[in-house]
């Protein structure tokens, strides 16, 4: 099958994917054991991430079309293929860019859109929270995101 980019995808192939979550990850589903350390990477087959994406897998799919998944693709043009590569994804850059951000209005808004599957709450809260300043939030902001997590921070 051909890509957007005119490149040859090969359902056959093996790619990259990568478990994003704190937590080993085991998928158990249409004849799959898999079990993804966490935060680690592994190969699978084109087709079998094709086949749990097309049913809508939680680990792949997210909350839907890719936003907020537990595993990724780490191949670019499988992602475009696949019509996974506008996700909402939370990793370090995106954290550290709401972080920056300097009005509260933004700053919560920011955090309410990235932050909602239960694996992207334990990433923000260990972020924040192994920063000797607490990443330098104000009270206010601190106070907003320990009710949004429903954590207090330590």
């Amino acid at each position: 099958m051909e890509s957007n980019t005119g490149r040859v995808i090969e359902l056959q192939k093996r790619y990259k994917v990568k478990n994003i979550c704190d937590w080993d990850l085991g998928i158990g589903a249409f004849g799959f054991d898999i079990l993804i350390k966490a935060n680690s990477v592994m190969p699978m087959k084109g087709e079998d991430i094709d086949l749990l994406i097309s049913n809508n897998n939680v680990f792949f799919w997210g909350t839907g079309n890719g936003d907020h998944a537990k595993i990724i693709i780490l191949d670019e043009e499988l992602k475009k293929f696949l019509e996974l590569d506008k996700q909402k994804i939370l990793n370090k850059e995106k954290i550290e860019q709401i972080i920056a951000l300097k009005t509260d209005g933004a700053f919560e808004k920011n955090v309410e859109d990235n932050v909602v599957e239960t694996h992207e709450k334990e990433v923000f809260y260990n972020f924040i929270n192994k920063k000797d300043d607490f990443a330098g939030l104000s009270a206010k902001k601190l106070k907003f995101v320990e009710a949004h997590l429903g954590r207090v921070f330590e």
